[in-house]
């Protein structure tokens, strides 16, 4: 099965597609994870100074995109 025709199943079963940026603030997995992750993520520094990394994984970013949201109740998808 192709990805378009997977992500086009969740589509039409109600889900909201989610591109998610692959840079994200490295805080939220470094406070979840703590410091000893660090070793294993690819950590930079944007124009500003802050502190981003690759994304490891889709949870958290998916989370912060619901908080800032401000949605009730959703169903995403992603790949």
């Amino acid at each position: 099965m192709s990805r378009s025709t997977c992500l086009s199943h969740f589509v039409n079963a109600g889900c909201t597609p989610l591109d998610l940026p692959l840079l994200q603030p490295a805080d939220a997995f470094l406070n979840t994870a703590g410091e000893a992750f660090r070793r294993r993520l690819f950590v930079t520094q944007n124009a500003r100074g802050e502190t981003e990394c690759l994304r490891p994984e889709f949870t958290i970013p998916v989370c912060r995109h619901h908080i800032n949201t401000q949605e009730t109740k959703a169903r995403y998808c992603y790949q």
